[in-house]
């Protein structure tokens, strides 16, 4: 059978290999019974979580789920204008998707186009996959509004950020150059891709590096051994593997999976933190040397550059952010493009590294969104549920302006706040309880005040080196604790725990104003679903009576 191909792109044949860091997929979990028994196993407890991982898995086997095209009509309003597979989507499915593929407010006054990601909900089940959107408005003549819409979307279970941005543009730029006006063209050039990614790509296998090409530019990909796990123990991280078990870890762990490819000089893309692809050259810039060489951190989401979204008079309200995520604390996130949103909410939820985020998170969100009818409903009933969530549309600072935690990140805003205020430092969150941790100062004299690309990467190696630091310590103190235990078999007791904590000198403590304040996080924390994940990761520990009250 012949194979079909995608259109090719002669410009983009030049640059260098792709790279791409340690992945795995997520699920939002929900929070622990509330009636655990007397004594129980903390093993037992995770089990739901690990349970619903199993649909998700069975997802990540394909590349991509399917390709769609979403455009504006003057009549119908959104319309999915084509999909391929044409069956993969229910109606209202199908409906939903027309809606998030399309940014919540006016993004553009005449022309432009922007990538963002959103998370997509199939109906009735557990499953989630996330939409990779290129949106573009462009003049049209024919079109009685003077200009159309159209967002090429990919669906899929990776959450490989960076490689399915580049593909998604590359798709997106090829589309609205020569098929964007037909909608049979249309449906063919998504049947042509989606079959050649689904004939030529090579098997996605977990510890393997596949080399794949699309429109004309091939790449090559790391896809990493625990993309099928659900969750990830970094054995050379001690804060995930008590003393017990960590000479199993070890024995189970290569170091290649973690480890970035080598590069080749070749007619491959490369694809590290940065948004743009540079063209491959003998002198390599600093950029690509601070992705090729590991001084950037490993797990999801950690190719989101943070100093990009959190610098300036930003910077320090990323230590706050900090806590709130790990305490699974509820975050409703203003932004002006649902670039910056999206961008926003997969960096706050890799904040806490070496830790697995375990709340559920919606990059994007909007108003047609069937999730926002049981959102509105549980912020009215004040029983808002630990989410990390992206907006654009101002409506939600008048219909939720109560919401617990609130985070500016609009232009305006930031303008507002430096004008008002004395300082440098705006309040860009908007809190119903005070923060316990500060800012890191001394980073300070480390970061380049400098507009490059090269200065970006570098500042935000330094800020998750700083960020997983502190998660680190933070997360020592249990090791500590079930070490000093002599029994094989492990106890955790709350009040014992946190008394245990006022006899402990921290690492940390320059960040919070008091040894109370410390303890006081601690106390949140064992009360998230990061903790329920976290202590399973160590062997036989039982709880002496429920924490879940």
């Amino acid at each position: 059978m012949q194979k079909v191909g995608p259109p090719s792109r002669k410009k983009f044949i030049d640059s260098d290999p792709l790279t791409m860091k340690d992945w795995q997929v997520t699920k939002p979990k929900p929070s622990p019974s509330q009636n655990s028994p007397q004594k129980t196993s903390v093993q037992d407890l995770g089990a739901k979580l690990d349970n619903e991982n199993k649909n998700q898995q069975s997802l990540t086997l394909n590349w991509i789920v399917a390709l769609a095209v979403v455009k504006f009509d003057i009549d119908q309003g959104n319309v999915l204008e084509a999909i391929y597979p044409p069956d993969i989507l229910s109606t209202p499915e199908q409906k939903t998707l027309s809606f998030i593929a399309f940014p919540d407010s006016n993004a553009f006054s005449a022309e432009g186009a922007l990538k963002y990601i959103f998370k997509f909900n199939k109906a009735g089940d557990s499953e989630f996959l996330f939409g990779y959107t290129y949106f573009q408005q462009m003049k049209d003549p024919t079109n009685p509004r003077g200009f159309s819409q159209k967002s090429v979307v990919i669906l899929t279970a990776l959450p490989f950020i960076e490689f399915f941005k580049n593909i998604v543009d590359l798709l997106g730029m090829t589309y609205f150059e020569s098929y964007w006006s037909d909608e049979d063209e249309t449906k063919k050039f998504l049947k042509n891709n989606y079959e050649y990614i689904a004939n030529n790509w090579q098997k996605l296998t977990p510890g393997s590096t596949n080399k794949v090409d699309i429109c004309g530019k091939r790449f090559a990909i790391n896809i990493p051994k625990r993309i099928f796990e659900s969750r990830h123990i970094d054995a050379k991280s001690k804060v995930f593997a008590s003393e017990a078990n960590l000479e199993e870890v070890k024995a189970n762990y290569d170091d290649t999976s973690l480890s970035s490819p080598s590069i080749t000089e070749d007619i491959e893309s490369r694809i590290g933190t940065q948004d743009e692809i540079k063209s491959a050259d003998t002198d390599k810039n600093l950029s690509s040397i601070l992705s090729d060489f590991h001084l950037q951190e490993r797990g999801l989401f950690q190719d989101i550059n943070l100093y990009k979204i959190f610098n300036g008079p930003r910077l320090p309200v990323l230590w706050k952010l900090w806590e709130l995520v790990l305490t699974n604390q509820p975050i409703l996130i203003m932004s002006e493009t649902p670039s910056e949103s999206s961008e926003a909410v997969l960096g706050l939820m890799s904040l806490i590294y070496p830790l697995e985020y375990q709340g559920d998170y919606k990059p994007y969100f909007t108003i047609y969104d069937p999730f926002y009818k049981p959102m509105q409903e549980s912020y009215e009933k004040k029983n808002v549920k630990s989410i990390i969530v992206g907006v654009t549309n101002p409506l939600f600072l008048k219909t939720m302006q109560e919401y617990p935690n609130i985070l500016h990140l609009e232009s305006d805003y930031l303008k507002q706040q430096l004008k008002e205020k004395s300082s440098k430092k705006p309040n860009l969150l908007k809190s119903v309880n005070k923060a316990l941790v500060k800012q890191d100062t001394s980073l300070n004299p480390m970061l380049i005040m400098t507009e490059s690309e090269e200065a970006d990467a570098i500042n935000n190696a330094l800020l998750r080196k700083s960020l997983r630091s502190l998660t680190e310590s933070f997360l020592e103190i249990f090791e500590i604790y079930f070490r000093l235990q002599i029994n094989d078999i492990k106890k955790f007791e709350e009040k014992d725990f946190l008394k245990f904590l006022e006899l402990q000198k921290f690492p940390f403590k320059s960040l919070f104003a008091s040894q109370s304040d410390i303890i006081k996080v601690y106390s949140k924390f064992l009360k998230s679903a990061n903790f329920l994940r976290y202590i399973k990761t160590f062997p036989n520990v039982y709880f002496v009576k429920s924490i879940f009250k």
